[in-house]
């Protein structure tokens, strides 16, 4: 009696963990799918109490929600072919609450192979779905005035263009800039101000055609997609009516407030050849327009346009740099937000031209991708930082050293090769070596971009999405990636304290990545309100001029000397 009192008291122990569980853990047989054990979490997360699933042993199936039933259909199939599966889906609760879930499942079989039943859980994933959702539309659109923003006006742009080629279409690009606008903000109050730029957005949507897209680019900016116009003055004709409607009065609490608009227009497939260039050439023309008192719209002319350096003189230092040793590796430290202690660096090109004297990256670095130099410029950098990385290393220094890979670099072919040879000759563990690719490049060819991180992960690398943010990828497709870490886009950063989307769109970032196991790294952060931000919104590591440039390696050196032990100063390096 004793032996079964105990074996019971163990077993209402065990009910009694298994009832507090979050997760419906469950036991089904193979062939009918009747359930043979479910705990108290099938009540919570369906409605139903378990006596109505073993009264109807198909009622968890009835629950799916129709548009998912196929998708569930071809998951038990896989189940059984392959013995595991996991898979994402809704059910519709009791009382008609719509949750999703995740569902991973194992056949169990007999000793002589023969299955008996499935095993599973069951996780209720609704609230990371609707953050997943969330954070995608922040991603996409402007917190103020919901219309879209600069990434998703470069989605839809790269589309229009495409289409445009294939059928011999003209479409037009405007940035419009709202006249004086400061003058509201200064005199009304930012509230004030917000809630015009959300009238003017409405309006200048009631004036445009469904088709067209309106993003607002910032401020008090915004573009404007024309598709199928028949040429150059039917887009004018349509810079002219937004300028127009924004010449009528707006009322702001009681009081009329009159503006007016610069507007500036770009034709495809004059002038232009991609959706970056396009938007540059309509900013250049509303620029012209300010200048000559705004009010006005303008087309881009290329004849007016700057000169550049000659591109051919430019492209010819560049190749000749690489082998006179102009090029250097700087290290700009990434600083732990808790501790304030360097925890690695990121390895930036520089080039110190005898003729030109220090060149922008902002010049060169799109030079070299043009022009394929970035391959063997990018390979010099990687062996450069492993072996400097290598050495500080060997005394003493436990950090890690972040190298960017262009998107032609990580095109080439030999680029898994070329990173395990750096490893090899300057003996650095792979585990301290982050490459970072921006999320433009990730998401160009996805199954690409999966397989060839797959390959460098395997070498024992760590891997970053850079620029996060600014390109064309979901939180739903970095869960494709083996990523270590994601860093948030400076254009987000600067705007902290100055622009809602901004803070809001941060910390929902910095939350998702945290749920698919991701470090977080902000860049350009150069006040103390920005790191007190982000160090609130939970964020691991940041970079800026509020800690230091990018520095010298002998500089990072002496830096990493002096702070051993202690968090990094503010301010180290004026740059």
């Amino acid at each position: 009696q004793r032996a079964y009192d105990a074996a019971r008291a163990s077993q209402d122990k065990l009910e009694r963990i298994l009832g507090s569980l979050r997760e419906v853990l469950y036991s089904c047989d193979y062939h009918t799918f009747a359930p043979t054990y479910l705990n108290a979490a099938a009540e919570r997360i369906s409605g139903y109490r378990i006596a109505d699933f073993e009264a109807d042993p198909l009622l968890w199936f009835d629950m799916i929600h129709p548009a998912d039933q196929s998708h569930v259909k071809a998951a038990l199939a896989l189940l059984k072919a392959e013995g595991s599966h996991s898979a994402e889906y809704r059910i519709v609760r009791r009382d008609g609450e719509i949750r999703h879930v995740q569902n991973s499942a194992q056949v169990v079989c007999d000793a002589s192979g023969n299955p008996l039943r499935i095993d599973g859980v069951v996780m209720d994933i609704t609230e990371r779905r609707l953050a997943e959702e969330r954070a995608d539309h922040l991603a996409r659109f402007d917190a103020l005035t919901d219309l879209p923003n600069r990434v998703l006006l470069h989605n839809r742009l790269d589309l229009a263009m495409a289409q445009a080629r294939r059928r011999g279409e003209v479409l037009g690009v405007m940035v419009l800039n709202v006249d004086r606008f400061k003058k509201v903000n200064d005199s009304l109050g930012i509230h004030t101000g917000d809630d015009l730029l959300r009238r003017i957005a409405r309006r200048l949507q009631s004036s445009l055609r469904e088709v067209d897209t309106i993003a607002r680019m910032g401020g008090n900016e915004f573009a404007v997609l024309v598709e199928g116009v028949k040429s150059p003055d039917d887009a004018m004709a349509v810079g002219r009516k937004l300028v127009d409607a924004l010449a009528l009065p707006f009322d702001a609490d009681g009081r009329e407030i009159y503006i007016s608009a610069s507007v500036g227009i770009a034709v495809y497939p004059d002038g232009a050849s991609g959706p970056h260039a396009l938007i540059q050439n309509a900013e250049a023309a509303m620029r012209r327009v300010k200048a000559e008192g705004g009010n006005d719209c303008q087309f881009y002319d290329e004849r007016r346009a700057p000169q550049r350096l000659g591109q051919l003189e430019l492209e010819g230092r560049l190749r000749h740099a690489l082998e006179r040793g102009e090029l250097v590796v700087h290290y700009q430290p990434k600083v732990g937000l808790l501790t304030g202690a360097v925890a690695g660096a990121e390895a930036l090109v520089r080039w110190n031209s005898p003729e030109l004297g220090a060149v922008s990256p902002g010049q060169f670095i799109p030079l070299a991708e043009e022009t394929g130099l970035i391959v063997p410029i990018g390979e010099w950098v990687l062996r450069t930082a492993c072996a400097d990385f290598a050495r500080l290393r060997a005394a003493g220094h436990d950090l890690d050293v972040a190298v960017n890979l262009s998107p032609r670099q990580f095109r080439q072919r030999n680029l898994v090769e070329a990173v395990a040879a750096a490893l090899r000759a300057s003996g650095l563990d792979p585990d301290h070596l982050i490459l970072e690719i921006t999320e433009g490049t990730a998401m160009s060819r996805v199954e690409h971009t999966v397989k060839v991180l797959n390959e460098l992960r395997a070498l024992g690398v760590k891997l970053a999405v850079d620029d996060f943010g600014t390109g064309y990828s979901s939180l739903s497709y970095l869960k494709r990636f083996p990523l270590h870490s994601l860093k948030i886009d400076r254009s987000f950063v600067v705007d902290i304290g100055k622009d809602p989307h901004s803070e809001a769109i941060v910390p929902a970032t910095i939350a998702l990545a945290h749920s698919l196991k991701l470090k977080v790294v902000a860049e350009g952060v150069e006040t103390a309100h920005q790191r007190d931000f982000l160090a609130s919104a939970g964020c691991d590591q940041a970079q800026g001029f509020l800690y230091a440039g990018a520095l010298p390696a002998t500089e990072f050196s002496t830096l990493l000397g002096r702070t051993a032990g202690a968090g990094l100063p503010l301010n180290t390096r004026d740059t």
